[in-house]
């Protein structure tokens, strides 16, 4: 009997892209440093605090403007060259690495200082994250998106296990401030590969909008009134302010439960990229979008029972195991949540869409870190983020009678 072996077609003639392949290693160096500053800013706000509020406050301070500028963002991405709003983006946020690399060093960092320059990171990140994911379907064929986001959610979770691992030597052996300058650097690749895409320029079509305003609450408008996309943005939604939150909260989890500093940090954060890669190399054998709408409720249900069971047990060993379930599922929701909006939306509304997507993932995740950081203040970290993952689970569980009626509207 002839043994059945994965089929890596569809990963081989993504890979074989030029633009894209470009595009990735390009933004896989730019996320390793990416890494090393989120690890390294988390540990200095908890150095500088000791506070589960103030983790979740510069959380906030860091994806909250998500929730005005990424709209915006969308807009924009609708109207204008998507990769020249990446490349704006991109310089913008170097010069935010290079700012908290400077207070750090002088040793001027506060946290209110930390608060304000991740409040300009979370101004600038949209534009650039919105931009990136809009261009994605210049650069490949539509059959190649669910293969080519899972690509991309491999080398984001490959980051997510080097980064960490330089931010740990790194941080331990030179301290803080270099961390922000390694990612500083990092941005330069990013910028050099947008520059080097070789993709026909698309003439943006004309229309009689009143104006940006007006625009992206046409993009919220289409999105909220989609059959599918509209209760499964919901289920998204209260996955990242309830479950995915619990990676925000790492540096006081490991610290009040395990004692642990910044080798443990990046070895927890380490563990769930280590595991989410293993999702990604399933998901990049897959073309088209058959079966991704089951695939993102099951998802979510997992992922709330992992941040449940994660805050349960004082367990180590246990932690690093409900960690890499977090990152096995929680990798498989963000791929198949992205490839549904990437395949279901109209041309016209891709930007728009995507950053309603985008707003939802990220300001969802900064809202819940501090709702739940702040709870935590009084009741510990265990409770809301047992509840929270709780609440997930049973969300997801109920939809699952609705996955065939939405399938229908987004697998096309």
């Amino acid at each position: 009997m002839a043994l059945l072996l994965p089929d890596f077609s569809a990963t081989r003639r993504v890979l074989s892209n030029r633009n894209f392949a470009l595009f990735t290693a390009g933004n896989f160096i730019s996320l390793v440093g990416t890494w090393v500053q989120r690890l390294a800013q988390g540990w200095l706000v908890w150095q500088l605090t000791e506070s589960g509020a103030w983790l979740g406050a510069v959380a906030v301070a860091e994806f909250l403007p998500t929730l005005v500028v990424t709209p915006i963002a969308g807009a924009l991405a609708d109207r204008f060259d998507r990769r020249i709003l990446a490349v704006i983006g991109q310089i913008m946020a170097c010069l935010q690495a290079v700012a908290l690399c400077t207070v750090t060093a002088l040793g001027l960092a506060t946290p209110e200082l930390i608060f304000g320059l991740a409040a300009i990171g979370g101004i600038v990140y949209p534009l650039v994250q919105t931009a990136r994911l809009a261009l994605v379907p210049s650069l490949l064929d539509k059959r190649d998106y669910t293969s080519a986001i899972a690509i991309t959610a491999i080398s984001f979770n490959m980051t997510r296990i080097a980064g960490p691992a330089v931010a740990g030597i790194v941080i331990s052996t030179l301290g803080i401030a270099p961390a922000f300058g390694i990612n500083a650097v990092s941005y330069l690749a990013v910028i050099f590969a947008l520059l080097a895409l070789n993709i026909p320029r698309v003439e943006k079509k004309k229309t009689e909008s009143a104006g940006i305003l007006v625009d992206l609450i046409e993009g919220w408008r289409y999105m909220a009134r989609h059959r599918a996309l509209g209760p499964l943005l919901l289920l998204w939604g209260a996955a990242c302010m309830f479950a995915l939150p619990l990676q925000h909260l790492l540096p006081g989890i490991i610290d009040t439960y395990y004692g642990g500093g910044p080798e443990m940090l990046a070895t927890f954060t380490a563990t769930m990229g280590i595991a989410a890669v293993f999702t990604g190399i399933y998901m990049a054998q897959r073309s088209g979008a058959r079966g991704l709408t089951r695939m993102t409720i099951i998802s979510t249900v997992f992922c709330g029972l992992a941040t449940a069971g994660f805050a349960a047990t004082h367990s180590e060993f246990l932690a690093y195991a409900m960690i890499a379930v977090l990152g096995l599922f929680g990798v498989a929701l963000g791929t198949t949540s992205q490839t549904l909006v990437q395949t279901a939306v109209d041309e016209s509304y891709r930007g728009r869409a995507l950053s309603v997507w985008y707003t939802v993932i990220a300001g969802g995740q900064a809202l819940g870190a501090l709702i739940l950081g702040s709870m935590a203040e009084l009741y510990g970290f265990g409770p809301p983020l047992i509840a929270g993952g709780l609440v997930v689970a049973l969300a997801a569980v109920a939809m699952l009678p609705n996955r065939s009626r939405y399938a229908d509207l987004l697998e096309s």
